[in-house]
């Protein structure tokens, strides 16, 4: 089973704004009024304790937010820190823009963009490429909301000093082994030129239902290479269904 890459077909998310108003009110005292309430003194003493004990300096950021891996989902990517706490994630059926402002902001470089060929089941388009991981925005229109605008694709084990990983914690470069450990049971033979390569998927999630009332699927699609038999490629959203 060959790794596919999909036709783009998704409807960009809209990106919302909060808005966050604050109002004071003063009011004034009138004829006849009582005077406000005296504000209390502060002794010399106090003040000069409170200015002792006082922070000085520029706050820095806290180093254990710094992220530390792009996470591969079926859905999203996501730009985490050593916690696993989202330090930024955006979604497949988003503008391509939003990704790579994202990754941009991660990795602390800029990608090289170029035209992109027209590759298996994917329109040609543009692609957006770090070391070790491209987006690539078909030209394709987008159809319906659950349709993809963009997708990924992964051929190293980091980016800028950030790891890439899915959620199971399979990286480019791991043995077989350590993807069945991993992730027990989703790896499949396939026979290639040379001998016996290996097919999985991860994430599976169902995003519509076909004519025939069958489910369609997306997942994080992965290939283990033969001679070495280590993880070559990660691809998400991958489709899984059609010829």
């Amino acid at each position: 089973m060959a790794i596919k890459i999909c036709v783009k077909r998704a409807v960009p998310a809209a990106v919302l704004c909060g808005i966050l108003a604050l109002t004071l009110a003063a009011c004034a005292g009138a004829d006849g009024a009582s005077l406000p309430a005296a504000v209390p003194s502060v002794s010399p003493s106090t003040a000069a304790t409170d200015a002792a004990t006082a922070p000085t300096g520029t706050p820095t950021a806290d180093p254990a937010s710094d992220p530390t891996t792009i996470v591969v989902h079926s859905d999203r990517l996501e730009v985490v820190d050593a916690a696993g706490v989202p330090r930024g994630s955006v979604a497949y059926t988003e503008p391509v823009a939003n990704a790579v402002a994202i990754l941009v902001a991660a990795t602390g470089t800029q990608p090289v963009v170029a035209p992109s060929a027209h590759v298996a089941e994917s329109d040609p388009g543009t692609s957006y490429a770090w070391d070790g991981i491209t987006l690539t925005d078909p030209v394709t229109p987008v159809e319906s909301a659950w349709q993809f605008d963009w997708y990924a694709q992964v051929d190293g084990p980091s980016s800028g000093g950030l790891a890439i990983a899915t959620a199971a914690g399979v990286r480019v470069g791991q043995t077989k082994a350590d993807v069945d450990a991993r992730a027990p049971g989703v790896l499949t033979p396939v026979e290639v030129t040379g001998g016996t390569a290996y097919d999985g998927t991860l994430e599976e999630r169902t995003v519509a239902t076909g004519a025939s009332g069958e489910a369609m699927t997306y997942s994080v699609r992965l290939r283990v290479g033969n001679a070495p038999a280590v993880v070559t490629t990660l691809v998400a959203p991958a489709q899984n269904w059609g010829g």
